[in-house]
């Protein structure tokens, strides 16, 4: 994908990468650092799921996990290729700020033993 159909180049972690600084190829073609997703200039355009995972900050073996879960967002499939809309990310983001049952459940005991585990560690160094 040349530079120019790209805005932003941001890796997983979340650290912005100028156009600027892609190396280029003897060819003239981008390469991309290991682990960066070039986001679509239009808002519009479906993203892939490395682009998904880089727009909203996860890996992409969480969003398998997610996925196997049913915590994933809507795809489409073009041919082999999977895509997820803009209106399935915002569903998914609205969808994940305020959960409903087994999900919220989930995260009410994740929170407790996240709580628990804290309790213990502040009691273990008290000692």
């Amino acid at each position: 994908m040349p530079v120019t159909d790209s805005i932003v180049v941001a890796s997983n972690d979340g650290a912005k990468v100028a156009d600027s600084v892609v190396r280029m190829r003897a060819s003239g073609a981008p390469v991309k650092p290991k682990g960066v997703a070039v986001l679509p200039k239009d808002p519009r355009q479906a993203l892939t799921v490395p682009q998904f995972c880089t727009a909203v900050g996860i890996s992409r073996c969480g969003y398998y996990k997610l996925k196997a879960q049913g915590l994933g967002p809507r795809e489409m499939r073009l041919g082999a290729s999977v895509r997820i809309s803009p209106e399935a990310l915002l569903d998914w983001q609205r969808e994940r700020e305020s959960p409903t049952g087994a999900e919220a459940e989930a995260r009410l005991q994740n929170e407790k033993r996240a709580r628990e585990r804290a309790r213990r560690a502040v009691a273990a160094v008290a000692r």
